[in-house]
């Protein structure tokens, strides 16, 4: 299919599909050129109106530029095309906890778990949001559930357990 496409001032006949589109997005998000990556799945949305990958990688794209509510409507959109797309829930909590909107973060986060029961950071992130609301012993479990899943990773987080233990006695 030949058709006008048009990135910043550039106005050009292109032979491309959604999913170039999408592809050279990703590419340019590589390099942090979020806006230009923003016009591309723009591109590939506007081929292929129900190209869930694509509202997820614009999401990201948005959310880098801190653009969280716009960035919200993305994440939802590819939710809607595509129930199980774990990462989707897990970086919409992301920006649900930046906006301090922790009952939907929480939510979120364990939509993420139910989806990969294995997925540490999550278990951390959940109990970031379960430390802010007070559930002491929930922010332990999930922060207990993080370092052995990822004991690397989540080392230090073993201190921070410590003193939750320590306070919530």
């Amino acid at each position: 299919m030949i058709l006008w496409s048009k990135i910043g001032n550039l106005k050009y006949m292109t032979t491309k599909k959604a999913k170039d589109f999408l592809m050279e997005g990703i590419e340019v998000s590589r390099v942090q050129k979020y806006q230009d990556a923003i016009a591309l799945f723009t591109e590939a949305l506007e081929l292929d109106k129900d190209y869930a990958v694509a509202y997820y990688n614009r999401a990201d794209a948005k959310k880098a530029l801190g653009d969280y509510t716009e960035a919200l409507k993305d994440y939802n959109k590819t939710l809607e095309l595509d129930e199980n797309f774990m990462m989707a829930y897990y970086k919409r909590a992301t920006v649900e906890k930046i906006l301090k909107e922790y009952t939907q973060a929480l939510d979120d986060y364990t939509k993420a778990l139910e989806l990969d029961e294995n997925f540490a950071a999550a278990y951390y992130n959940r109990g970031t949001i379960k430390e802010i609301l007070k559930d002491y012993n929930g922010a332990i479990k999930d922060y207990n559930k993080a370092i052995e899943l990822d004991k690397d990773y989540f080392k230090e987080l073993q201190v921070v357990v410590e003193k939750l233990q320590k306070n919530s006695n």
